[in-house]
């Protein structure tokens, strides 16, 4: 009998506390949705790479390479609050 090996996915909060990833945890992100809308280039939503967002004065400076969207690729983990600088 072979043995199987199971991996569990692991949600991650800002402060580094890891539970079991889990869509009841608190404002849970899977990783695979979180890198959907961002860019590998510049970490800006897809919304930002709009030319009528791109020409507002705080943008000029992070889009002025006029890169195109790329998504990113999904990290190794997805994300979550633990709570840990309060609920209010």
């Amino acid at each position: 009998m072979n043995a199987q090996t199971t991996t569990t996915r692991v949600a991650r909060c800002g402060c580094g506390a890891e539970r079991p990833s889990a869509p009841d945890l608190a404002f849970f992100t899977s990783a695979e949705r979180a890198a959907s809308d961002r860019c590998e280039h510049c970490s800006y939503a897809e919304g930002a790479h709009d030319e009528d967002v791109r020409v507002r004065p705080h943008m000029l400076r992070a889009m002025s390479d006029g890169h195109t969207f790329a998504q990113s690729a999904p990290r190794a983990h997805d994300t979550f609050y633990c709570g840990c600088r309060g609920w209010d």
